[in-house]
């Protein structure tokens, strides 16, 4: 049994470890529980598995290390938690989902606005109330690409276009749940009318920006640290198999936002 404290500097405060290294076969089987990895403000609690390849290297949540007698060394990396609203559980559970509005139909989503705030948030769910995707809006000045991003069929589950989608997600809207008005700041902090220099800070500089008419659009993508399909030096997602941020600004400030996770 190795054990020990090793400081790795930012954004971890310290790592905490217990390693238990069996050699029934080769290559080695490393099973490490891991605690106590505290990042600013957040404590997390985890046990991982990993494969040494006779190298003596392996990895947590893709970022690889090295045991030097008792102690973990890290290379440089971020891991930070995915952004959300705080809706329940149950809120999400409760009522009808399906909508209906002229021809079209939204199906496995859950509506809810503030009329005095004019604002809506949308859960798109997935299997066993998977959070997939999240919308967050002015009900008066909806963003057309962020309408289109959503899923909305006809009677028969076929996609609708996005000019239906744009003409009848009003008529939609009056059937979202009441709910009060701190349900529509995120967990991250973020509120609509935010400055755009605020979304920088909290996530770097964006992937891909597009600007149609006075709507600029930009989207954040981060791998999750369950799935990686290659190498970044990018934060990875906490618990997550991808997450990527869509935010809609004019004149520089928060109108729209779109949060997607992607499914396991």
């Amino acid at each position: 049994m190795i054990s020990g404290i090793q400081s790795i500097g930012k954004p971890y405060e310290s790592i905490k470890v217990n390693l238990s290294i069996n050699m029934h076969s080769n290559p080695a089987i490393i099973t490490a529980l891991v605690f106590g990895i505290v990042l600013p403000g957040d404590k997390i609690t985890r046990q991982i598995q990993l494969h040494d390849e006779t190298t003596n290297t392996w990895s947590v949540a893709g970022y690889k290390s090295q045991i030097q007698t008792g102690s973990i060394v890290a290379d440089t990396g971020k891991l930070f938690e995915t952004d959300d609203y705080p809706v329940t559980s149950k809120m999400l559970n409760d009522g009808e989902r399906k909508k209906k509005s002229g021809p079209v139909v939204s199906m496995d989503k859950a509506w809810f606005k503030n009329d005095s705030l004019g604002q809506t948030l949308v859960y798109e769910l997935y299997t066993d109330g998977f959070r997939e995707t999240i919308f967050h809006f002015y009900n008066n000045d909806i963003p057309p690409e962020l309408i289109n991003y959503m899923d909305l069929s006809d009677k028969d589950g076929n996609s609708v276009s996005n000019s239906l989608k744009q003409k009848y997600l009003p008529g939609i809207l009056k059937y979202a749940r009441p709910v009060a008005a701190r349900y529509f700041k995120s967990k991250k902090g973020f509120v609509l009318g935010d400055p755009k220099s605020r979304a920088l800070k909290v996530y770097g500089k964006p992937d891909k920006v597009s600007i149609t008419g006075n709507i600029e659009m930009c989207r954040w993508e981060f791998q999750g640290e369950e799935y990686q399909e290659h190498k970044t030096k990018k934060p990875l997602a906490i618990d997550s198999f991808g997450y990527q941020v869509t935010m809609f600004f004019r004149n520089n400030r928060l109108i729209g936002v779109i949060i997607h996770n992607d499914i396991p």
